[in-house]
């Protein structure tokens, strides 16, 4: 996108203009691939916000730069289903770049203040009502955190009553704050060089071939906004360092061009060295340490036996577990979950909110209402809720409930399943228990499905299918007497099962697994 109006500057108007649209369809699809690229779609509008507010944005630069670059943008927030279905057509992001097309669309470059201004004052007018009445569940609630950052000066109240939910659930992990040691470790050597040439070179302004100032945010000057505003954000959330190591990326290509141009023998054979040295430094903390390259998720041999037991036992059934394994389930475990790691959704953060308020705060029997009212029939526990090892980043610690009561659920599950009544136990590792809800809803419902599917296909000569569905409908409810019946005409030895075709084994299993059968349900 850069590439595209550092190019479009040094051309004539039919070049500017293919070249405009081209940079913000290259913008606006990239996106589309990676939602955070909306940081630096802000950082642009901010920019030329900016620019727009000083009088440096002409008619020509709007028309060619920004104009397409908002309607591209706006495209995608419209038509694109995810953004769509979380209205970020209503997100700042697409209103703050048609005021800056708006603002540079004015004949007069030499305009006041309030000229540049008040073509931006519509569109901004209409987003916060729309953002207030529709949007606020899609974005609110990291603005939230964002306040309760600079409320409480980056550092975390030990006292969660002083947050919200939100404001708990999201404060951990990697959207926890950076300090100074976290700096020097991830960011050992390219900084400190950057930092020297942003005040060497603040002051001088880069100038096209013509000696005419160059349009457009393709400038060192923006390259060091992006650093700037990288730097802000990754002290306030440590998983923003991406951003930091791609704009310093950037700046320092632009600070060793420069450098470069204005030395001489002795100061290129310098710079050299000192290039190689940082690269070298930052190449080794990186390969020293693999952990950072990614790796496989915690507990993998436990989280796999857990899969294989819920393919094997209760697939496809419902399925209650955190939001950390809960992922895995619905991909590798064949089952429907509750909970989704996908908050910029106020029902699902409502949902979660309920689930750690029924474990920690409910007894068993309020945990089995509320895992009943979500139609859910399997309850993994995730062992270590209770442990002392960092308890401001622990379930309890969101809900406000860090010593549960000892008649609380999350103790029975994980100290005591001998007193469980409504949970029969049917699989634990050292990770992992599996408890299947006893005498609920949801598990007569399926139950009664599961004990139809199985006579209508006994009827239909199936008798291996119909075992199989009879035996997954007494493992939902082992009440239902019309799968008992069916399985002891089955296993009657006077039932001649007679010569059944050896793929009719296979069928039947495949018709289990892939069991479209399951209450109606949100999920």
């Amino acid at each position: 996108h850069l590439v595209c109006w550092t190019m479009a500057g040094r051309g004539g108007k039919r070049r500017e203009g293919w070249l405009g649209w081209t940079g913000a369809a290259l913008a606006a699809v990239s996106w589309c691939f990676w939602d955070l690229m909306q940081f630096y779609l802000g950082a642009l509008g901010v920019w030329g916000a900016v620019r727009a507010v000083r009088g440096k944005l002409d008619r020509r630069e709007s028309w060619v730069y920004w104009v397409p670059l908002a309607l591209m943008v706006g495209a995608v927030a419209v038509f694109h289903p995810y953004f769509r279905a979380h209205f970020v057509g209503l997100s700042p992001l697409p209103w703050l770049l048609l005021g800056v097309a708006g603002a540079g669309v004015e004949k007069n470059p030499k305009r006041k203040l309030w000229k540049a201004i008040l073509p931006a004052v519509p569109p901004l007018v209409v987003w916060v009502a729309a953002s207030r009445m529709v949007g606020e569940d899609a974005y609110g609630h990291f603005g939230g955190l964002l306040w309760a950052k600079l409320r409480w000066l980056n550092q975390r109240p030990t006292d969660p009553k002083l947050l919200t939910f939100d404001q708990r659930i999201l404060w951990t992990s990697g959207l926890m704050s950076t300090d100074w040691r976290m700096v020097v470790r991830w960011f050992p050597a390219m900084l400190w060089p950057l930092a020297g040439w942003f005040v060497w070179r603040w002051r001088k302004r880069r100038t096209g071939a013509d000696g005419a100032e160059a349009r457009g945010p393709a400038t060192p000057g923006f390259a060091a906004w992006c650093a700037a505003i990288s730097l802000a954000a990754f002290a306030l959330f440590f998983r923003f360092h991406i951003w930091v190591a791609l704009a310093a990326a950037a700046l320092g290509g632009v600070a060793f061009g420069q450098w470069w141009r204005d030395g001489g023998r002795k100061r290129r054979i310098w710079l050299a060295v000192a290039a190689l040295a940082v690269l070298g430094l930052e190449t080794a903390q990186t390969l020293d340490r693999p952990t950072r390259w990614g790796g496989p998720s915690v507990y993998p041999d436990e989280t796999a036996e857990l899969l294989e037991h819920l393919r094997t036992y209760a697939a496809p059934d419902p399925v209650l577990a955190n939001f950390g394994v809960s992922g895995s389930i619905a991909a590798y475990g064949g089952c429907p979950v509750v909970l989704h790691p996908k908050f910029e959704s106020g029902d699902i953060r409502k949902k979660v909110r309920e689930y750690g308020e029924a474990l920690f705060k409910g007894t068993e029997e309020d945990f089995a209402r509320w895992m009943d009212l979500q139609q859910a029939v399997v309850y993994v526990h995730s062992m270590g809720e209770l442990s002392n090892l960092k308890p401001e980043a622990s379930m309890r610690f969101m809900v406000d409930a860090l010593e549960p009561a000892p008649d609380a659920a999350v103790r029975l599950f994980e100290e005591r399943p001998e007193e469980l009544q409504r949970f029969k136990p049917e699989f634990a590792n050292r990770k992992y228990r599996v408890y299947r809800l006893q005498g609920s809803g949801a598990g007569r419902f399926l139950a009664a499905q599961r004990a139809k599917l199985a006579t209508e296909a006994l009827g239909s000569g199936k008798p291996q299918c119909a075992e199989a569905y009879a035996t997954a409908a007494l493992r939902a409810d082992p009440d239902n007497e019309s799968a008992q019946g069916l399985l002891q005409l089955l296993n009657d030895d006077a039932f001649q099962l007679g010569d059944a075709d050896p793929d009719d084994e296979d069928e039947s299993f495949a018709l289990y697994e892939h069991d479209p059968v399951a209450p109606p349900s949100p999920w």
